[in-house]
């Protein structure tokens, strides 16, 4: 699972975003806005690094977008580049995403270990096991 936090610049908070796999965390952090202003005439990048830090792939947002959305009107060449490099890239050597877009700037790490919070899991199962609990007492009365 992809792991990327950022600070909320309203409320001074740290969000955090995961993502099961390189596409889908993508487009989590690129939906991200931090309360932070931007250029919106900047193309900013991405960049998709392995293990080693070494740069696997680094394409424009909109090359990324178009990749994923094909839905351009008129999309440039450097944009359908962008898109090919992104599906050309072994997406399962990803170890890093470097976002440098100043609404979500920062770094997805994968982090295989990571498990997200399954408390309201637990909750669900105890109240479960308290209604069985109750159920059966109540069946041992009337019997």
């Amino acid at each position: 699972m992809f792991i990327y936090k950022s600070t909320n610049y309203q409320t001074l908070e740290t969000d955090s975003i995961t993502g099961n796999n390189v596409i889908e965390f993508c487009i989590e952090v690129l939906n991200y806005n931090n309360q932070k202003n931007s250029d919106e005439k900047t193309d900013y990048t991405i960049k998709f690094l392995d293990e080693d830090g070494n740069i696997i792939c680094e394409i424009s947002e909109a090359g990324f977008l178009y990749a994923i959305e094909g839905e351009l009107d008129d999309p440039s060449d450097s944009i359908k580049d962008d898109s090919q490099k992104f599906w050309e890239m072994t997406q399962s050597k990803v170890n890093s995403i470097e976002f440098n877009n100043p609404i979500h700037s920062g770094d997805g790490i994968l982090d295989k270990d990571y498990n997200e919070d399954s408390d309201d899991s637990d909750d669900s199962n105890d109240e479960y096991d308290e209604e069985e609990d109750e159920k059966e007492e109540n069946i041992n009365i009337l019997s």
